[in-house]
């Protein structure tokens, strides 16, 4: 309808499912009917959600709604049960676990960002274990196990108590709450003469974490059980082509940190412009833009990053499936002969080799030239000098 044309990227979604009909429409020229009608099934199935997204919430997402705006909410709320389930049940003991907690949150949200919901579900799973082993509150007088059996929906808790006295009964006080802060199920049941307990007790639950809190006496323990999600996602050709890039530019913004040194800020504009472009490009979902820009970002890293220096200089090519390596390093009056290393770290910044060569003062002046027969897999690679406490480096690049 006309309303409808107002409603945030309502005209941009519908310009898309045009597009996507005249693919279908061109598939169904080619004879190629089963991709057509995989195409047509997928779209109208999103069309329902689209659809029916703008009818309950027209104003829900400033960008508009789409298959994968869908997806990405849904793993903002996830994200955001975890935000508050930190804040709602923060304990000292989960101080120093706080700043690697953060990093993952970080993480994720750039995955969501990406489109990249194939490593953002793993890093879900990641946050919501690791909250679960260290979000806890501990004490001295209280300790217990509590598992959910999913299939029974039966939560059992078995533990120990410390008493101050041994030939009485006590009261102990479970309360299980939601990610969100609320109470899920509550108990009360008593321990044995000796501080034991045991118990089980029939409640459905959803999967999330839940926080188990146990009172005995003044004091308090919890434990977090986890219950995952079963889910049986399946993913397009797009969806595995964006994953694979959105995990090459993490590789490299990891090695542009690891390998820059102080080039990085020298040329901070022309690297923060290439990253933003391809930030924007893997959110968009459009492979062929993501991928050139990455490829300028590995040109780039070749042209501002290699370390230089008066006093040496490396220079490495990769051709034909042979390293070529030249160089020279002031030595000074050394008459003796010395040892020179270059280290090669890949994409990854993984180790991958080290090339030694011995410099013989009077025959070669500090001088070097070597080829190197040596099969080595696509991406940007480093190769770095060291000559006492002087670096210096140069990158190649293996398409």
């Amino acid at each position: 309808s006309i309303k409808k044309r107002f409603l945030p990227g309502y005209t941009d979604y519908t310009d898309s499912v045009k597009q996507r009909i005249n693919e279908s429409r061109d598939l169904v020229i080619e004879n190629d009917l089963d991709a057509a009608d995989n195409l047509i099934r997928e779209l109208f199935s999103e069309w329902r959600q689209v659809s029916a997204a703008y009818a309950n919430d027209p104003f829900g997402s400033e960008v508009g709604y789409s298959a994968d705006e869908l997806e990405r909410i849904e793993y903002r709320e996830k994200m955001d049960s975890f935000s508050k389930m930190v804040t709602n049940f923060y304990n000292v003991d989960f101080e120093p676990h706080l700043n690697e907690y953060q990093k993952m949150v970080d993480d994720t949200y750039e995955l969501i960002d990406y489109g990249n919901f194939i490593d953002a579900n793993s890093k879900v799973n990641q946050i919501g274990k690791y909250l679960s082993e260290n979000l806890i509150l501990n004490s001295e007088k209280i300790l217990y196990d509590i598992s959910y059996d999913q299939e029974k929906e039966i939560w059992v808790i078995s533990g120990a108590v410390d008493k101050p006295r041994m030939d009485r009964r006590e009261n102990l006080y479970l309360t299980v709450y939601n990610m969100n802060g609320n109470i899920h199920s509550q108990l009360e049941f008593t321990d044995t003469r000796q501080g034991q307990f045991y118990t089980q007790w029939e409640a459905p639950t959803k999967p999330g974490l839940y926080i188990v809190m146990l009172q005995y006496l003044d004091s308090k323990a919890s434990q977090i059980v986890n219950i995952e999600e079963k889910l049986e996602h399946s993913y397009s050709d797009d969806d595995i082509d964006i994953v694979s890039l959105s995990r090459e530019f993490e590789e490299l913004k990891i090695f542009i940190e690891k390998f820059g040194n102080g080039n990085v800020e020298k040329h901070k504009s022309k690297f923060d412009d290439a990253i933003e472009r391809i930030k924007v490009a893997l959110s968009d979902r459009d492979w062929e833009t993501a991928n050139e820009e990455l490829s300028d970002l590995k040109k780039i890293i070749e042209r501002y990053l290699p370390l230089r220096s008066r006093n040496a200089v490396i220079e490495a090519n990769y051709e034909h499936d042979k390293l070529y390596l030249s160089g020279s390093v002031l030595i000074g009056n050394l008459n003796f002969p010395e040892d020179l290393f270059v280290d090669i770290f890949d994409q990854q910044g993984n180790h991958v080799d080290v090339i030694s060569f011995k410099h013989e003062p009077e025959e070669y002046a500090g001088k070097f030239n070597q080829v190197i027969s040596k099969p080595f897999t696509p991406g940007i690679y480093v190769a770095q000098l060291q000559h006492h406490d002087l670096y210096v480096s140069d990158f190649f690049q293996i398409t």
